[in-house]
């Protein structure tokens, strides 16, 4: 099945239901949780408190690993870095819906007013960890390790809610784990490089408008002379009678990562980092939950409707990203950075669902545009032991309006950085960095209320904040 697909006349075959449950959007980029697609910042203690404004260039902590390996180069002392960040989200909706009522024709249809709560607020918090190794050897090779999670994200929805029929609950998690290696090929130009294993996992479950499918089914004679009532499915825009889907999957596979850092002076350097696109196919399975009365109506429409479970894959790309960075110490007490971060985010064009018992592919466009995300910041060294430091960052959207959904309705992402670093000794030094996004807001409409689509449709604005903090330790050991 093809969410886009023309349905053909019913003599000439059964009807082709394609249910908002199986538009499954919300499976790979799920929540508000990141205004940048479904990549998460929040990687590092340091860079949150100037708003990752120079990751490519600074080059002066382990995290050098993820964000421009060729900056290992510049540590000269093994070094440990532990963070903790911890997103909190608030997400407010306010939604309306329909739900099929009767078809009148194979074309024409009447609907009613979807039923439940048309104005939850969703509040939720998350813990991100990350861990830097860098180990220089000799003068001129470095080597590093990196182990975060840059794809994290989740919400969840009460199953009364008026959007039910396009998300209930979703959840994505990806780590990373990379191994990295520099080179300084003279004293100013040094070239870095690695592989990076990513692990990706996700789960969503959204509703089935059952109420909805049998009232349309119904008035076509397709329920083989009984009304709905008769067997016990509810009134069109009721979710007593509703069904689930739920679907999960995983996938392990490897990418890389390549930069290169210049540097004009020990004050003053820039620094370039690409990291590759990772092709996932996660496997794993879909459970289809439909009500018992209402099975032999549902099926007729579609064999996929019956309470089954079948195994299912699901293509994702995390696209690549170019970043470019500068850098320069001003004098002994303050420093300024600069970053552009380009992400191809105009690889993410479907979701591809395939389901492997009837092998029906279940296609929701996505069609997003490329980002550039920019980002200026810098620090003030308040005596030995205190660093401040602030940023602020800015991103357009990369999603069009015409595939904005409710799990999935960022717009531009502005965001204010502020952090500190206290260093109570030579070899240990504690970050800290705080930074919040700037409300914003977006309509979303989806829906195709025939008994060929979704057999419903939700009108909504999502309102959407995040904060994050995050704290770090560094500890050089070695010599």
């Amino acid at each position: 099945m093809n969410k886009n697909k023309k349905s053909e006349p019913l003599s000439n075959k059964k009807v082709g239901v394609t249910p908002a449950v199986l538009t499954l959007s919300a499976l790979m980029v799920s929540s508000q949780l990141s205004a940048q697609g479904y990549y998460v910042d929040e990687q590092s203690a340091k860079r949150l408190g100037d708003a990752f404004s120079g990751g490519a260039a600074e080059a002066e902590d382990a995290s050098t690993a993820f964000y421009n390996p060729a900056g290992l180069s510049r540590i000269k002392q093994s070094e440990l870095v532990v963070n903790v960040s911890v997103l909190t989200t608030s997400t407010d909706v306010s939604a309306t819906g329909t739900s099929l009522d009767q078809m009148t024709s194979l074309s024409s249809y009447t609907t009613v007013p979807l039923e439940g709560d048309g104005s939850p607020s969703v509040d939720n918090a998350f813990g991100l960890p990350s861990i830097y190794l860098a180990f220089p050897q000799y003068d001129q090779l470095a080597f590093g390790v990196s182990i975060n999670a840059p794809y994290a994200s989740g919400t969840e929805f009460n199953r009364d809610f008026v959007g039910r029929y396009f998300g209930l609950e979703s959840e994505i998690t990806g780590i990373n784990v990379g191994f990295m290696a520099s080179l300084k090929l003279t004293d100013q130009l040094s070239l870095g490089g690695g592989i990076n294993m990513q692990r990706v996992s996700a789960n969503l479950e959204q509703g089935i408008n059952v109420a909805g499918y049998c009232s349309g089914a119904e008035s076509l004679g397709l329920t083989g002379g009984n009304s709905c009532a008769d067997i016990g499915v509810g009134a069109p825009g009721s979710y007593s009678s509703d069904g689930y889907f739920k679907v999960k999957g995983h996938d392990t596979d490897y990418g890389f990562t390549a930069g290169v850092l210049y540097e004009f002076s020990e004050d003053t350097r820039v620094g370039m980092n690409f990291r590759s696109k990772i092709e996932h196919t996660l496997q794993g399975s879909g459970n289809f939950t439909i009500p018992a009365n209402a099975e032999a109506v549902l099926s007729a429409l579609d064999p996929n409707l019956t309470t089954h479970a079948t195994a299912a894959t699901v293509e994702l790309v995390t696209p690549e990203t170019l970043s470019l960075s500068g850098f320069h110490q001003i004098n002994e007490r303050w420093y300024v950075q600069a970053d552009a971060n380009w992400t191809n985010w105009s690889r993410f064009k479907s979701i591809d669902i395939v389901l492997e018992d009837t092998g029906d592919v279940l296609s929701t466009p996505q069609s997003w545009n490329d980002s550039w995300r920019v980002a200026l910041g810098g620090g003030f060294q308040l005596n030995p032991q205190w660093t401040l430091r602030a940023g602020l960052a800015f991103e357009k959207t990369p999603i069009p309006d015409q595939t904005t959904s409710i799990d999935f309705a960022f717009d531009d992402y502005k965001a204010l950085s502020v952090g500190f670093s206290y260093e109570p000794s030579e070899t240990l030094v504690v970050d800290a960095g705080l930074q919040h996004t700037l409300s914003f807001d977006r309509n979303v409409s989806q829906g195709d209320a025939s008994i060929f689509g979704d057999a419903a449709t939700t009108q909504a604005k999502v309102e959407t904040q995040y904060t994050s903090l995050a704290v770090g330790l560094r500890w050089k050991f070695g010599e």
